[in-house]
Formats: structure tokens, sequence, C-alpha cells
């Protein structure tokens, strides 16, 4: 069974204080979306993709020929020079340079304080479209 994603979550939290300033945990999480990909073997083409050492997560969480883009925190890609790819005990999946984006995950951790706060504003968004729309009936819709 592919639960290498849910492990990771827990081991941030279990019995130790979160560090939620530290850059790289996203990086962590997100690459075993890819390792629970692989253990599942539903996809064929990921399957070769990974075995072959076609594919593979940048460690940089960037393309090479895309030097402008904004960093993910888990990209998966073609590798660059498969032959210098890093092969990690308990990855089926490897780090090297890539010069292609597949596949990028972001990983954002709230706590119950920001998620209520979130839905605060969007209540409060939504009862304003509510008024508007008492007000004008024109309102979140094109004039007819």
């Amino acid at each position: 069974m592919a639960d290498r994603l849910l492990s990771a979550f827990r081991g941030l939290f279990a019995g130790k204080r979160y560090l939620h300033r530290a850059s790289n945990l996203g990086d962590q999480i997100a690459v075993e979306v890819y390792e629970d990909i692989y253990g599942l073997a539903r996809s064929a083409r990921f399957q070769a993709g990974v075995d072959s050492i076609r594919r593979g997560v940048g460690p940089q969480n960037k393309a090479v020929t895309l030097t402008r883009m904004r960093r993910g925190d888990g990209t998966l890609g073609e590798l660059l020079d498969p032959a210098s790819a890093r092969q990690i005990e308990g990855y089926a999946v490897r780090r090297g340079r890539i010069a292609t984006i597949d596949c990028a995950i972001e990983v954002k951790i709230l706590n119950k304080a920001m998620i209520k706060q979130i839905d605060r504003v969007v209540n409060d968004l939504e009862k304003q479209v509510a008024n508007w729309k008492s007000v004008s009936p024109r309102v979140g819709g094109c004039p007819g």
C-alpha cells in the first residue's frame, strides 16, 4: 500500500514541534507523492520513465531551461543527465537536474487559526456579493 505521503506528513508533527519556517519541509512531503504513485503502479508510462531513469525529481525544483519559473516544492521532469542522477536509498524516483517539467507539487500547511481566517474572509466576500446583487441585479453577471 502506498502511504508514504501520509507517513511523511505525520512525521512533521508526531512527537515534536513543527518548524513552520523550515523551507525544505514542502520538498520532503512532495517527493513522497511520486513514490506513492510509483508504488501504486497504476501508470505504465510513469513506471517506465522512472525505471529507465528518464524521469526524476529536480533538486532545485526547476527546469534548467526555465530559469524564470517560480520554484515549487516537488518538480518531476525529464532528467537532463540520467547517468548522474542520484539514487537515494529507499526511493525509486531519482534526483537530478531536469530539462522539462511534467508535474509540480506545491505544499501548504495551514494551522487551524489560519483556516478559520481564510473561511471568514471567504464568507465576508460572499456576503458582500450577495449585498451587491440585492442592490443591482447586474452584479455578478453580464448586462443583458
